[in-house]
């Protein structure tokens, strides 16, 4: 699969946020957006989804407009910093609700996952209301995996949870590469970037002003110098 954007363009009121000439995205990669806090990386992914449909300019998966196509992000699991969970509910609703969004929900995989999380049965069955910071967020990480998406957006998938969590975490990352899907990634942790991704796409004033391979040693070098 691939996701291929041009001249893509989008305002917050008299703001420019984004301002991009081009990005392809192909499967079986892992890329990393980074940038500084604002430079919109949150909403470049929102672009991507659909959450955000007043831009110009164009976002196809496989040749075919995500904006006029809206059934084909049923290929798309995505987590966003800022994604509200129903709180009066248990956790096990919050993930057969989302899940049956997409389709058909195999718990017995999603509680398969969230064991690997150290969200445990009786973890879900309490109101999501009375969780802490990591148990909301260990709860959106497994709700953008659990119906094996081919095509999979993190943002800041890491912070705000326990070491364990961030090492299975990155491992399973890996893991859905080989299986050819196609990861899209933010964050300010540049081990998160250096240890998963094949390549870093580098946001600043709206554009990408550089791309790095990390499969590539000299651009590593350069890549650190540039970010750090």
């Amino acid at each position: 699969m691939q996701i291929k954007v041009e001249e893509l363009k989008f305002s917050y009121q008299s703001r420019q946020i984004l301002s991009i000439n081009e990005g392809v995205f192909e499967s079986g990669q892992i890329y990393g957006i980074v940038g500084n806090n604002g430079v919109g990386k949150t909403t470049f992914f929102k672009t991507l989804t659909n959450i955000i449909t007043n831009y110009e300019g164009h976002i196809q998966l496989d040749g075919q407009e995500i904006r006029e196509n809206p059934r084909l992000l049923t290929k798309v699991g995505i987590m966003l910093d800022d994604m509200e969970l129903y709180k009066s509910y248990t956790g096990l609703f919050n993930l057969h609700y989302f899940g049956g969004l997409r389709g058909e929900f195999d718990e017995n995989k999603a509680l398969g996952l969230a064991k690997k999380l150290d969200l445990t049965p009786e973890m879900l069955s309490k109101k999501v209301a009375t969780y802490s910071l990591g148990m909301k967020k260990k709860l959106i990480l497994l709700i953008s995996v659990m119906n094996d998406a081919e095509i999979l957006i993190f943002d800041e998938p890491f912070r705000g949870i326990d070491a364990k969590s961030v090492a299975w975490f990155r491992d399973y990352l890996l893991e859905l590469k080989r299986r050819g899907r196609l990861i899209l990634i933010s964050s300010h942790v540049q081990e998160d970037i250096e240890t998963i991704c094949d390549k870093v796409f580098l946001l600043a004033n709206g554009n990408f002003i550089a791309t790095f391979d990390l499969k590539n040693q000299q651009e590593v070098l350069t890549y650190t110098v540039s970010v750090t």
